[in-house]
């Protein structure tokens, strides 16, 4: 498979990045920033984070408090302060990053605690601490139970569609619920005795060939709740697998015009008794283009076959016709395989054009009519005929009957060539296979919440005119039921450079790509992430725009919608090796570019990002790790990985021997388009990623600053708007990885670690640079 050096090297960056960062979770308190300062150049307050408890109701009269105090100099004092009392000294060692822990004897009923953190200068950090003590009648219990699985370990694998899950669950007061979900599906509730430590054991039946999520949630009587997750494989036989429908891309913009017969194509390349993956190499679409003269083979000296062209199209002349590979291969595929996965737009005539003797045809060909023929290589070959619906169709292998896979002929339902779409009065004709005139592209808009026309999502190529666009943005943000009912309500509304603009920044629209995935747990999400490979930018640019929906899978309701520029930190050599000494280089070499030196000093702590970029003396993949602030609700940690980036740094060094990426070098190889990124979710077991609105600034309709740190009035004209449900607290846990199934929708998938199987989703070789 293309890349397999790529799949082990992440490996060990997936694991690299799970042990080094994001490795707690830290919940950031409400920050009260006092002006307390001499006269000193020091400007900068102390931030206090406090990492237990975080509030709630506290069950012991002695309540330890934890945290860290962090200053841009140094941390010099830390104090707290009781209900209003005088100041009590927290023992600590001044330094830039304070760790602190003290004892404090709480009070029947609500207790207020306020710790404070001072520098040299006199600037005042605080954070403010509720818990209530030793009440019983209308105090609030919000403190989630914790639950963990102690087995099976995540990956185990079962030779039974039903396994044994053993676990822990505690609370404050008493574990009231236990339930689980399979892969996604409602709650099954689990028998046990309810109490404030709780071992339990469960059978999880219904577990499905290959891999299954499942999913713990414990509650407590208040309705608090915490979930753990593990995963396990079963490796029971199943059927030859067929992947799911596609769904609806997105309606193209233009007017009234009808669409190409064909929505999308793929071959489901088999890797072995169970598994499949999408490929497009060596296909071509080409609508009205069947006549003398066409090439019925794509780049026929990579597939290391002579040019093979029709010489007659007889009475399918001006047909469509879909270019398979030649690749040899193929002809094995049998007739249970369902090797061409054909999506129609509308009801079509299909012919095959068949390279075997008409009268020796694999059996499901059997209804398949036979029609006039075609000249092509000096041959005469028939042609079998039938119609199709609109759709998904599955046409199959060929049992070695033929020496070559069948060439594709598609007609309108009565066998008339399709007419070429109109074109508005005076605006240049696109022409199918070649870049499309601006005028395409430029329908492609949305208005943003501010009223402004932002450029939005498109596919690779044009559905009407079958022109490219010559770069891609992702997934398709209406392929989900959930995301695409929010779109219809314009709540989700995909501007590309909503906040950058109001940040000053200018994004280029080429840079901006989407992930589309379903949870399996209830919930539909989509990013929109400034993160393209194609240039030198992308090594001194420190913040780019990030965009977050996520919705309610069955009834699209929007439970938050969240828009900031993220801080991705200093930009790291990914390519650069260890020691045994040192093993994780990748995670702390920083290069030292010409037009920001200062890359050496971005700090690397709390909530910010990095982006690690590879060499071009060495494979690897780039990496890149966005801020995700508490002030936003959001917690936890992702990595969005580029397998095949476009664009390499060049191996240079200064004096001290620093990488300094001199320049950005084009990849070599013809799979390096940049278009395949996927993600992992850091602790994605345990910590997950999420958004716990009480953590946020605010809830419901807001408006924010573009770096979403602090509230703003909607009549500023930098506010940023924002939204989170009420009482929301949503967490994804996984420890899947998620990669794009297909080149057309780009849906994401989980996938278990070390099973990363893609080809290039480079659509008709369309992509150009930068993509």
């Amino acid at each position: 498979m293309k890349r397999s050096n790529s799949v082990r090297q992440s490996w060990w960056c997936a694991k690299t990045f799970h042990r080094v960062v994001w490795a707690a979770l830290v919940l950031i308190a409400t920050a009260c920033n006092q002006q307390a300062r001499p006269n000193t150049d020091d400007q900068t307050s102390p931030t206090i984070t406090l990492e237990n408890p975080v509030g709630g109701t506290a069950v012991s009269l002695s309540l330890t408090v934890q945290g860290t105090a962090t200053d841009d100099q140094a941390v010099t004092r830390v104090t707290y302060q009781l209900g209003g009392s005088l100041e009590q000294n927290v023992p600590i060692t001044p330094a830039a990053r304070v760790p602190f822990s003290f004892n404090v004897q709480l009070q029947t009923g609500q207790n207020v605690i306020v710790v404070n953190a001072y520098d040299a200068a006199g600037n005042i950090g605080s954070a403010t601490l509720s818990i209530t003590y030793g009440t019983t009648g209308g105090t609030q219990d919000t403190l989630r139970p914790d639950i963990s699985i102690l087995s099976p370990t995540p990956g185990s694998t079962v030779n039974s569609s039903s396994v044994s899950v053993q676990g822990k669950a505690k609370d404050n007061l008493a574990v009231t619920r236990i339930a689980y979900q399979l892969n996604g599906k409602a709650e099954q509730n689990i028998s046990f005795t309810p109490g404030a430590s709780v071992d339990f054991t469960a059978t999880v039946s219904g577990l499905l060939p290959g891999s299954n999520t499942i999913i713990f949630n414990a509650y407590d009587a208040a309705g608090n709740k915490d979930s753990a997750s593990t995963r396990v494989v079963y490796s029971g036989s199943s059927p030859s697998p067929t992947p799911s429908p596609a769904p609806t891309p997105t309606p193209t913009p233009t007017g009234t015009a009808q669409p190409a017969l064909v929505k999308a194509y793929w071959i489901n390349k088999v890797l072995n008794a169970t598994q499949t993956q999408v490929s497009t190499q060596y296909m071509q679409y080409r609508p009205r283009q069947f006549n003398a003269g066409l090439s019925l083979i794509v780049d026929p000296a990579p597939q290391q076959e002579p040019d093979f062209k029709l010489d007659d199209p007889g009475v399918y002349k001006g047909w469509d016709a879909l270019i398979m590979p030649a690749n040899g291969s193929y002809v094995a595929y049998t007739s249970s395989d369902n090797m061409l996965e054909l999506y129609l737009n509308r009801e079509a005539r299909v012919g095959l054009v068949w390279y075997g003797s008409p009268t020796d045809r694999p059996s499901w060909m059997s209804d398949w009519t036979p029609g006039s023929t075609v000249q092509a290589g000096g041959k005469t070959y028939t042609v079998f005929l039938k119609n199709l619906p609109a759709g998904r169709n599955l046409l199959r292998g060929i049992d070695r009957k033929a020496g070559r896979v069948y060439t594709v002929l598609l007609a309108e339902k009565d066998s008339k060539p399709s007419s070429p779409p109109p074109v508005p009065a005076g605006l240049e004709v696109p022409k199918p296979n070649t870049a499309c005139p601006d005028w395409v592209h430029d329908q492609y808009m949305v208005k943003g919440f501010d009223g402004k026309m932002y450029r939005t999502w498109h596919p690779q190529i044009d559905p009407v005119y079958w022109c490219y666009f010559g770069h891609e943005h992702g997934s398709d943000p209406s392929q989900l039921p959930g995301l695409k009912a929010a779109m219809d309500r314009g709540d989700l509304r995909a501007a590309f450079g909503y906040v950058s603009t109001k940040a000053g920044k200018d994004e280029p629209h080429t840079g901006f790509k989407l992930f589309a995935y379903d949870d399996r747990q209830g919930h539909d999400w989509l990013i929109q992430f400034h993160i393209g490979t194609g240039g030198r930018g992308r090594l001194c640019t420190r913040y780019h725009e990030y965009n977050l929906w996520v919705v309610d899978h069955s009834s699209g309701e929007l439970l938050a919608e969240l828009h900031y520029m993220t801080d991705t930190g200093p930009a790291l050599d990914a390519s650069a090796t260890g020691t045994p000494d040192d093993p994780s280089k990748a995670n702390t070499t920083r290069y030292k570019p010409e037009g920001c030196p200062d890359n050496l000093s971005i700090p690397m702590t709390g909530e910010n990002g990095r982006r690690r970029i590879p060499r071009i003396d060495r494979n690897g993949y780039e990496t890149w790790q966005p801020s995700l602030p508490s002030t936003l609700g959001l917690f936890g940690g992702r990595g969005y990985n580029t397998d095949n980036p476009q664009t390499r740094c060049s191996a240079s060094y200064d004096a001290q021997g620093n990488p300094t990426c001199d320049q950005m070098v084009r990849s070599p190889s013809d799979y390096d388009w940049g278009e395949n990124r996927w993600f992992i979710i850091a602790d994605g077991a345990t910590t997950g990623f999420g958004i716990d609105a009480s953590k946020a600034l605010a809830t419901g309709v807001f408006y924010t600053d573009p770096y979403g740190q602090r509230l703003l009035p909607s009549s500023d004209p930098t506010a940023v708007r924002q939204y989170i449900k009420p009482g929301l607290f949503v967490r994804h846990l996984t420890e899947d990885r998620w990669i794009p199934y297909d080149g057309w929708w780009v849906q994401y998938k989980p996938v278990p670690s070390g099973a990363v199987n893609f080809e290039s989703h480079n659509l008709e070789h369309s992509l150009q640079v930068p993509n």
